[in-house]
């Protein structure tokens, strides 16, 4: 499962360009944060080691040295062996991959902290269930279309007071007020929300 779980998260890009958006490995002493990922791929991820093979590219041979010098900046001057990752170091992208792609679930998501990269804790937050009430913010957790998660902002999520002042509109709305099959929250910024966990719902179901 934890396998399948890293190569969903690397095989769809989307943690290639967070690696690059966020400055995730900014500890790794490379010129950007592209060569950066680039070269973790090529240490410890076995399906791109194998693509970078085929296609003749250079493998770092030594992560300890290839992480901490600028070889691959300058091109990697000298031919490098592949060579196996062994040891827990051969865990090392899966558990940076899946630490940052996927929510935590533990009561202690808010305290952690990975001393290693001295991250702030809370990164990826606690999973809530849909439709749930932020006790502090009012905000409500809502299910996301995972091929728009780009243009999801915070700030824009609905809102308890706000979908209190929606719902009340529509209740003043005569046309619906005859009308009592028409939903409430139909008329509110919650719709899109719920036709995602409706779809999700629906191929849940059909699997």
């Amino acid at each position: 499962m934890v396998e399948t779980a890293y190569r969903v998260a690397m095989d769809c890009g989307e943690i290639d360009d967070m690696a690059s958006d966020w400055d995730l490995i900014e500890f790794l002493r490379l010129d950007s944060p592209a060569m950066r990922w680039q070269l973790l791929k090529r240490r410890f991820d076995d399906k791109y080691r194998k693509q970078m093979k085929k296609a003749h590219q250079v493998v770092p041979e030594d992560s300890s040295v290839a992480l901490r010098e600028n070889r691959t900046a300058r091109g990697v001057e000298k031919t490098e062996t592949l060579r196996p990752v062994n040891g827990v170091s051969k865990h090392f992208l899966r558990w940076f991959v899946l630490w940052h792609a996927y929510p935590r679930l533990d009561v202690n998501v808010s305290t952690d902290q990975i001393d290693i990269f001295d991250v702030v804790s809370g990164l990826n937050h606690l999973l809530k269930s849909p439709f749930c009430i932020h006790p502090k913010t009012g905000n409500v957790a809502v299910p996301l279309d995972v091929g728009k998660i780009h243009e999801f902002d915070v700030t824009t999520c609905p809102r308890v007071d706000i979908l209190v002042n929606e719902l009340s509109k529509t209740i003043a709305d005569e046309d619906v007020k005859e009308n009592r099959k028409i939903l409430g929250y139909k008329h509110t910024s919650l719709a899109p929300y719920v036709e995602n966990f409706e779809k999700f719902v629906a191929l849940a179901v059909s699997s």
